[in-house]
This record gives C-alpha cells, sequence and structure tokens, in this order.
C-alpha cells in the first residue's frame, strides 16, 4: 500500500467501557519516549501522517510531549481521536496561544448519539462530554483553523433513517464539518443505514479496497461518510497497509499485538543503500574490464608503398585509440545510469558514495 495508516496507542487510561471497543490498556516501557523517537525517525517514507489515538488521550500526560517529538517535516498529517473528554481542558492547558494547529490537523470526535443521556449509556460512564462543552470545545478547534469530525460507530440506537436525520441536524447545530458513521468491524458490505440513503442523495466520491470501503455523500447539507473495514486489515490483505506502535515498546501490523513489524535505523538503511550502489559499481566495472580485448599482433611495421591500401580487417594495424574511446563511451553510460538511478542515490549531499 503506497501510504499506509501508521497509529500511535498513547499511553494511559480511558473513562469509557464501549462493547465494540478492542482497546486493552498497557503499562508503557520505561524508555518510552526513547522508543517513539528511535521508531518514527527509523520508519519509511511511505509512513507519512499519524493517527493518536488511546484509550482516551486527552487523558494522558504522556500526549503533549508525543506531539513535540512529531517530526512535521516528515509526517504531513496528524490526527487525534478523542470521545472528548478532557479535550477542552488539554486545549486551554498547552495552547494558550492558539499555536494547536503546528501540532494536530484533525480532530476526530466519537460521538454515538445525539442525546446526552444515551451516548452515556454507550460508552458506560457518565463523564463524557456534554452538549454545551462540546459545542465551546468546538468553537475554540474552529479557531485554531482545525477541522472536526464526530465519529459515531451504528448501534441499535441508531437504526432509523430518522435517527440519522436527528444526528446529522445535531452535528449541523454544533457546526462540525464532517461525520463518519461507521459500521462495527467486520465485513465491507454497507451497513443497513446507509442503505437508508442509496437514493436521493448525491454520493461524492466512493473508494474500496479488500479490507475496507468508503462511501462519501451529501445529507442535508451535511458531508457524510459510510465507513466499513476488517478487523485487522493487515492479516486480510498479506501486505502492509497499517502500522500500530504500542504504549509497551513494540510496533506491529495489528492492533492485538501479534505481528512484529521490523524495521530498520536511518543509518542501517543508508548503509545498505550505500553498499548495494558499490556493489552495483564494481559488478558494471568489472563487466568491462572481463570484456575480451582483441589480440594485436606485435610485428615491425613494414615499408609501405604510398598506393597501398590497408586492408581495415587486417590485426597487424589495429588502431589502439579507437578501443579506448569505446571502453570510454561504455564506462560514460554506466556513470550516468547510476547517476539517474534513484536507487542508486542513497548518500546524502549528492553523488554515489
Amino acid at each position: 500500500m503506497n501510504e499506509p495508516n501508521l497509529s500511535i496507542i498513547v499511553p494511559g487510561g480511558c473513562n469509557s467501557k464501549c462493547d465494540f471497543c478492542f482497546w486493552k490498556q498497557q503499562k508503557p516501557c520505561d524508555n518510552y519516549y526513547d522508543f517513539l523517537e528511535t521508531t518514527l525517525a527509523s520508519l519509511p517514507e511511505e509512513f507519512n501522517q499519524i493517527s493518536l489515538t488511546g484509550g482516551e488521550p486527552c487523558l494522558s500526560k504522556y500526549l503533549i510531549d508525543i506531539l513535540y517529538l512529531i517530526d512535521r517535516k516528515k509526517f504531513k498529517k496528524v490526527i487525534l481521536t478523542s470521545n472528548g473528554t478532557g479535550l477542552y481542558k488539554f486545549i486551554f492547558d498547552n495552547d494558550p496561544h492558539n499555536n494547536l494547529k503546528s501540532y494536530i490537523d484533525h480532530i476526530n470526535i466519537s460521538r454515538h448519539h445525539y442525546n446526552d443521556v444515551i451516548n452515556e449509556t454507550i460508552f458506560h460512564n457518565t463523564s463524557t462530554i456534554k452538549i454545551p462543552e462540546l459545542k465551546k470545545c468546538i468553537k475554540i478547534i474552529h479557531q485554531n483553523k482545525i477541522d472536526v469530525t464526530f465519529n459515531c460507530v451504528l448501534t441499535d440506537n441508531l437504526q432509523s433513517k430518522e435517527d440519522i436525520l436527528k444526528y446529522i441536524k445535531f452535528a449541523k447545530s454544533l457546526k462540525v464539518d464532517a461525520i463518519s458513521f461507521r459500521k462495527q468491524h467486520g465485513t465491507i458490505e454497507a451497513s443497513p443505514q446507509e442503505l437508508l440513503f442509496y437514493k436521493g442523495y448525491i454520493t461524492v466520491g466512493e473508494s474500496s479496497c479488500p479490507v475496507c470501503r468508503t462511501k462519501a455523500q451529501y445529507i442535508d447539507d451535511m458531508l457524510v461518510y459510510w465507513k466499513n473495514s476488517s478487523v485487522e486489515p493487515s492479516t486480510e490483505l498479506n501486505e502492509l497497509y497499517e502500522a500500530v506502535i504500542h504504549p509497551e515498546g513494540k510496533i506491529t501490523l495489528d492492533w492485538e499485538g501479534k505481528i512484529p513489524m521490523t524495521i530498520s535505523s536511518p543509518k542501517d538503511t543508508a548503509l545498505k543503500l550505500i553498499a548495494e550502489a558499490l556493489i552495483s559499481i564494481g559488478q558494471q566495472l568489472k563487466n568491462l574490464v572481463d570484456e575480451p580485448t582483441p589480440v594485436v599482433k606485435k610485428v615491425k611495421k613494414p615499408n609501405i608503398d604510398p598506393e597501398y591500401k590497408v586492408d581495415e580487417d587486417d590485426d597487424q594495424f589495429f588502431d589502439f585509440s579507437e578501443l579506448k574511446k569505446e571502453k570510454t563511451a561504455k564506462a560514460k553510460v554506466v556513470v550516468d545510469k547510476i547517476k539517474k538511478d534513484k536507487d542508486y542515490r542513497p548518500c546524502y549531499g549528492g553523488g554515489i558514495c
């Protein structure tokens, strides 16, 4: 996959116990920040965006320092996913000068119902963010020029078309930028709720792969995403789909942490590329040297009549300058190819070695 997902599970707990969530709390390793910094620096360039998730990231003491560690030149987009608890306090405690945009580009807020009481029931707690505070929180996020999406996992509490339309009206009243209705993990087929809006609404895009599918629509002037995916995409796709950085000090290709991902340090990667380039150059030069050289007879040049025409096939009159020109031309072709070939430009500052 060209741009695989990268998720950092932020160390810490969560104030919710959603039935559909497979998160399990992990104790962070002793050298967590060193581990994270080294891991982020070692990831290949295909990884260019990060999703910060949990637990509940905004309740974690690690979150702000994790944001400081992320190299924004390498990772062009950073997404924070939160249920909203502690989000308002996090912004005001850590962003007094409205610089949040320097660290975060997009915020997903998990909100599974438009009614506060039913939303608390789904989260299995009474401390989730309430509508008045949520409204103020979204306002300050927008002041930072960061867009907000509501993530809503479809449960039995949102089944009818009327329920979905009420949720959309609620989201519009809070001025969110988009809604993602997510079917609970399992298959990529459309949810029953999505099928209710199959006709009569504008579809602006649809994409899919063997393990996920997304459909975008405008419903009552709100951008709505219908999202469906497998539980563990990497195991079903048999290729690099996503990577997950766990608090306990490991990076895996799955959320359960069973499939380790092996990565090399930047120094090891550079040395490997340099070594491969040198081997290739050596092989090319060896091929030039091993080419058979015409056998030239060392004979005394005879006195030749000015009228005598030299036979070009006569090896006693072989022109050594032509051989030199030919080999020089071949060598130039090899060097030019190496210079142009991106795979053979591993070093920093240009050049081949």
